[in-house]
């Protein structure tokens, strides 16, 4: 036949490939990127190893919770996750004690069975009692019929060594490979020992492998002295390790490295790296290294603290960190890597029991993986795809307040962060919050209290000491839109600003309060200070621990001792807040707040508490946060006309009700009397 009669059986197969192919990617739709897997040509009935570069684990999970192998059938191959970093593995034999021997006065012997030829380096013996030393010799056999001396200078003891117990029975024999092993002590000096067990170990250390790469330092800016930069790579790039350049023959900075996620930045790394490059010498002097660690998986910023130097001179950084390996158990061909999924569970496989044993492996024959590619079929996932994002409807009409929400985007988890003003129209206990739909359909929500701080500028205005106490300066400080229920409001801390460059002056928190001896409860108090600074620097913030306390308004007052009173510039209460995560698609909701009636929801989302929470849900953002509007639908009961009531209202419709009652109990009385 010619080659062009193998023509259409050629088509044929690479259709049926690319048809198989289509259906393991649709199999696997969730996962939005693939790479090709090569196995190597010695890895037939062996273990082998695939190693992931850092842009698969930055674009992975956490920990590589959505990492896949996958065959060409759409079966999966078992793996385990192992970082090749230095390590000591330790291979353990227990031997059975086959022969025990004693002279009395002279000499005691044992004969220890491994069952077989092992190498070990070193004994562990288990020996009983308290307050003995024993010189030891040492004879191993293959066979237990040559012997060969190991040994004759090797201790065990147990003694009192500056008040504490030292208990010693290990012995360092160096490399040997032995199936008996016979020890004998001895007892002219002192009283026998007894022998329960013999455990051979072999130590054996593995110096691990690594990555790298160099990058360009990409400018931020510059201010008071600093400069920053960003690390161009993906967010959750699993750098370990970064060491420093530039272009400059000899610098000394100190450097913090910062994951920047959200808005929100923490250091991971910080240390001073230095080098001098010196013409005449073989080696510069430096120190240019700074370990990371990585918490949330965000962008990488790194700050220079230049003093009154200029930036460096074309910075640059060298990441690095210990391999990443698939320790796999396949024979299949037509290997893909499937990554790239975030809302999936983490893969469970029976090759996790044998990781200590894996461990111990120097080297396993090395896959290749090949370009990343997008599949094809990929459709972004819902998360929670099993969890309804809809409960039960309620009658919202029974709710006082109630604040508008809309969701654009996708299907997905949201976290809300309740704003103090909501939480004034809630109960202590939060349970009449509600997340509801156009059609008062509940959301269900997972709950986390005091999960987050918010800062609220607080009023203030000027206030009489009490008792008119001299060399006092007092203020009045209230939340904004301060009425019903805002002392449900709990205030982690007070933060004030003043205009003085230095003071240190005692203060303390009181709540007026009429019954009070003075006119107030004293609620928390503390120093506020401030060491001298430049005069053009913005003032900094003095805090006072408030503890919790729930109030609306509270006074302030500071020991002046004979200094002039402090200027205020700025006073704000650091108020905890509870989050709401939750599932939900574009369209419009409703917060709803202010049911004194309402029980606690209960959603079965709770049970899933710890799943919704690990997920990296989309936070919302209410912008400029107001009181909540009024509840158009709210209808007011008998029970919230007599809440609302005045006092002296409710009081003298009380006492009329009674007089209306005695009054007939009175007049009931006289006609059964006529």
């Amino acid at each position: 036949m010619t080659p062009r009669a193998y023509l259409p059986l050629v088509l044929l197969v690479a259709t049926v490939a690319a048809q198989e192919r289509g259906a393991v990617d649709e199999q696997r739709s969730a996962w939005r990127f693939r790479r090709a897997v090569t196995l190597p040509a010695d890895a037939e009935g062996r273990l082998l190893a695939v190693p992931l570069p850092p842009e698969v684990q930055a674009r992975s999970q956490p920990g590589l919770r959505d990492v896949r192998l996958v065959d060409e059938t759409g079966r999966e191959a078992p793996f385990i996750v192992h970082e090749d970093t230095a390590r000591r593995a330790e291979r353990r034999w227990a031997g059975r004690l086959d022969e025990s021997q004693q002279e009395r006065l002279r000499e005691s012997a044992w004969t220890v069975d491994f069952g077989a030829v092992v190498p070990f380096d070193r004994l562990e013996l288990d020996i009983p009692g308290r307050e003995f030393s024993k010189r030891l010799t040492l004879d191993t056999s293959v066979d237990g019929q040559t012997w060969a001396p190991a040994g004759t200078d090797f201790w065990v003891f147990d003694r009192l060594w500056q008040s504490e117990g030292v208990h010693d029975t290990t012995l360092h024999v160096g490399a040997l490979h032995a199936r008996f092993v016979r020890i004998a002590a001895d007892d002219t000096r002192s009283r026998p020992v007894s022998l329960r067990g013999v455990v051979a170990v072999q130590t054996e250390d593995f110096a691990g492998t690594a990555w790298s790469e160099e990058l360009a330092l990409e400018l931020l800016g510059s201010a008071d002295g600093r400069t920053r930069y960003r690390v161009p790579v993906a967010d959750g790039h699993p750098v370990r390790r970064m060491s420093f350049d530039a272009g400059d023959p000899a610098f000394a900075r100190r450097v913090t490295v910062f994951e920047r996620r959200e808005d929100e930045e923490r250091p991971i790394g910080s240390g001073l790296v230095y080098r001098l490059r010196l013409p005449d010498e073989a080696a510069d002097l430096d120190a240019r290294d700074i370990g990371v660690r990585r918490q949330s998986g965000g962008a990488l910023v790194v700050e220079i603290e230049d003093g009154d130097n200029p930036p460096l001179a074309s910075p640059r950084v060298r990441l690095s960190g210990p391999q990443t390996l698939l320790v796999a158990s396949t024979t299949a061909r037509g290997l893909t890597l499937y990554y790239g999924n975030p809302v999936t569970r983490p893969s469970v496989y029976d090759l996790e029991q044998l990781r200590t044993a894996l461990s111990v492996v120097a080297a396993y024959p090395l896959a290749v993986l090949g370009p990343e590619g997008e599949n094809p079929r990929f459709r972004q996932p819902a998360p929670l795809a099993f969890v309804t994002a809809r409960g039960a409807a309620l009658d919202a009409r029974a709710w006082r307040y109630a604040r508008p929400l809309r969701i654009t985007g996708t299907e997905d988890l949201y976290t809300l962060v309740v704003p103090p003003a909501d939480l004034a129209a809630l109960r202590r206990d939060l349970g009449d919050l509600r997340l509801v739909d156009e059609a008062d359909r509940q959301v269900p929500y997972v709950l986390e209290r005091d999960a987050d701080v918010v800062r609220v500028p607080l009023a203030a205005s000027g206030a009489r000491p009490r008792q008119d106490r001299p060399k006092t300066t007092a203020h009045r400080l209230s939340l904004p839109h301060a009425g019903e229920g805002a002392d449900v409001v709990r205030l982690a801390s007070l933060r004030l600003r003043f205009a003085e460059p230095f003071y240190r002056r005692d203060a303390v928190v009181l709540v007026p309060r009429a019954s009070a001896p003075q006119g107030a409860d004293r609620m928390a108090s503390g120093v506020i200070s401030l060491p001298a600074r430049e005069s053009t620097a913005e003032p900094p913030w003095a805090e006072i621990p408030l503890g919790g306390l729930a109030a609306s308004a509270f006074i302030l007052e500071i020991d002046d001792g004979d200094n002039a009173p402090l200027t205020l510039l700025q006073a704000e209460a650091v108020v905890p807040v509870p989050r709401l995560t939750f599932k939900a698609s574009p369209g419009a909701y409703r917060v709803l707040l202010g049911n004194p009636e309402a029980g606690p929801p209960s959603y079965e989302l709770g049970l899933l508490a710890r799943e919704v929470l690990a997920y990296s849900a989309v936070p919302l953002d209410l912008g400029e946060v107001r009181p909540p509007d009024a509840n158009p639908a709210h209808q007011r009961g008998v029970a919230d006309a007599i809440r609302e009531a005045p006092p002296t209202l409710v009081l003298w419709g009380a006492l009329g009700f009674a007089v209306v009652v005695l009054l007939a109990l009175t007049r009931r009385i006289l006609k059964r009397a006529a």
